[in-house]
């Protein structure tokens, strides 16, 4: 009974983390939106475009996919084929469910993880900088991939979890 508490304890707090994960992003997104006006009107208005904002636009905009990635999994705001997917049965949605999120998670967010990692790093002992902007070091936003990466991971795990169970469920009833 403790380790389903524990459990449960554990559920939530990669919930809550990623739904926060939703607020950043969101804030994020309007700093890029804001970052792309000053650069439009920096370029065309006053003929002086600004170097630092095509990185730090970019940078900003990667942030928000890979930190937004466990926010959108956890309401399921993710793109599949819901013409098929809608017409089956809860049991069969949740057999896909654990199948494609297995895959996922051991491949793709694996992946993600451990390339993520492995940038970091290099680039942290390395002390790589942003190309063309010298004074922002490029180790914080290569370390935001395996933190997302992460996030995503552990809310695709946690799905994967509750499609299983749904599935063990209704198989022994």
């Amino acid at each position: 009974m403790r380790l389903k508490h524990f459990g449960a304890k554990v559920a939530g707090s990669i919930e809550s983390i990623n739904e926060s994960m939703g607020f950043v992003t969101g804030a994020l997104l309007l700093l890029l939106t804001i970052g792309v006006t000053v650069e439009v009107f920096n370029r065309f208005v006053l003929r002086s475009p600004q170097a630092i904002m095509l990185g730090l636009n970019t940078f900003f905009f990667g942030t928000a996919i890979m930190l937004g990635g466990g926010y959108t999994l956890y309401h399921r705001s993710h793109v599949r084929m819901d013409i098929l997917y809608n017409s089956l049965s809860q049991r069969k949605k949740s057999i896909i469910d654990s199948f494609l999120t297995s895959i996922a998670i051991f491949c793709v967010v694996g992946g993600l993880i451990w390339k993520g990692t492995m940038s970091w790093w290099q680039a942290w002992m390395m002390n790589f900088r942003v190309e063309g902007i010298e004074v922002l070091p490029l180790w914080p936003f290569l370390l935001v991939i395996p933190i997302g990466s992460l996030l995503l991971g552990a809310q695709g795990f946690l799905d994967f979890l509750r499609a299983v169970n749904h599935v063990v469920k209704k198989y022994n009833e």
